[in-house]
C-alpha cells in the first residue's frame, strides 16, 4: 500500500477487510468497487473494516488516481 494513500494516512492496513461504506454493506469486491466509484472526489466516506478481532470505522477522502 503506498503510505502516502488515503487510505494508509486514516491507518489502513494490508489485510483489513472493508465490510461497510457509509453503512452499505460490502459483500465482494465489486461491490465496494460500486461504492466507491459513485462517491465524488474529495468527499469523505465512511469505512468500517475488520482487523483480526477489532472492527473500526474510518473517514476516507478519495482522491483522483495519478
Amino acid at each position: 500500500m503506498d503510505r502516502s494513500s488515503p487510505a494508509a494516512t486514516v491507518g489502513l492496513r494490508e489485510g483489513d477487510l472493508i465490510v461497510v461504506v457509509n453503512d452499505q454493506g460490502v459483500t465482494s469486491v465489486d461491490d465496494l468497487h460500486f461504492f466507491l466509484a459513485q462517491w465524488p472526489i474529495n468527499g469523505s466516506v465512511a469505512l468500517t473494516v475488520v482487523r483480526g478481532q477489532d472492527r473500526l470505522t474510518v473517514e476516507v477522502t478519495p482522491v483522483e488516481a495519478k
